[in-house]
């Protein structure tokens, strides 16, 4: 058995989406050998986690039926699940953090009552966490413990659904993920990352009405990192489709459950986005 002395790579990037890897082995007896690899990045456009069709009634029984240590989210779509940071097409998190973000605390502190410290992990999620849900981009992902609320979510969105699509809803199973990934979610760590945490709600209203719990990842494609580590496909992530047909059933049905734009959204933004739905559907 013979091993190399030497071993070269290089790289040549042919587009935003394509790059050619080049190596060159040399071994002792003079034998060279040479390798190319071209590879191609592409986006996931929908999700590809387990799932089960069902219908507005059977999903409401379906979630009185659901064990403990669960979490949701409800999607227009079933688009892959994937934080708005990377859904920018950003992946340097080092330089988000020593550029963005410092401007971005800045900015918040100038009119925030609470001062954000970003040298610090626990005000550092709590600023992410209060900018994405006031839609600026960041590595957390939204969940709720509440089905109900995940289903309010992917139905809401009028303008996202379509009359002859369905809604997604994810099931996580956050209890057994974090059993085996853990809790702590260094945002500088270099290694692979995908984890639960409940970040302080400074200055952010909705965390409690939503029943909010926030996923941490640094990696584009978080399904698959998931999926990966199941040992049956479904361990840990699935999920449900309800045809959009059921939107109007659903919502009164949420309605009466106490769960409008208004209850979910305390504060100005809640009640316009309610009167909205109610004056102009």
């Amino acid at each position: 058995m013979e091993y190399p002395e030497k071993v070269t790579i290089s790289g040549s990037i042919n587009s935003d989406s394509n790059l050619t890897i080049s190596t060159r082995y040399f071994y002792p007896s003079h034998h060279k050998k040479e390798e190319v690899f071209k590879l191609s990045k592409t986006a996931k456009t929908s999700s590809t986690a387990p799932h089960q069709h069902m219908g507005w009634e059977e999903f409401k029984s379906f979630a009185l039926n659901q064990e403990d240590g669960l979490i949701y989210r409800g999607q227009a779509k079933s688009w892959p699940l994937q934080t708005s940071y990377h859904r920018t097409g950003y992946a340097d998190l080092v330089s988000y953090l020593d550029n963005e973000v410092i401007e971005l605390e800045h900015h918040i502190n100038a009119i925030s009552n609470h001062p954000y410290n970003i040298q610090e992990d626990r005000s550092l999620g709590a600023l992410l966490n209060l900018a994405q849900h006031h839609g600026y981009p960041t590595p957390l992902l939204d969940w709720t413990k509440s089905p109900y609320v995940a289903a309010f979510f992917a139905f809401e969105n009028k303008n996202e659904l379509k009359k002859d699509g369905k809604i997604t809803i994810f099931i996580f199973n956050e209890n057994k993920w974090s059993a085996q990934a853990g809790k702590d979610a260094p945002i500088r760590a270099p290694h692979i990352m995908v984890r639960t945490v409940e970040l302080p709600g400074f200055n952010n209203p909705r965390v409690l009405p939503q029943q909010a719990l926030t996923m941490f990842s640094n990696m584009n494609d978080i399904e698959q990192i998931i999926q990966a580590n199941e040992k049956a496909k479904g361990d840990f992530l699935t999920r449900v489709t309800i045809d959009v047909s059921e939107a109007d059933k659903a919502m009164r049905d949420l309605k009466l459950m106490g769960l409008t734009w208004g209850s979910l959204f305390p504060g100005f933004d809640g009640i316009c986005k309610q009167l909205k739905s109610r004056h102009f559907k």
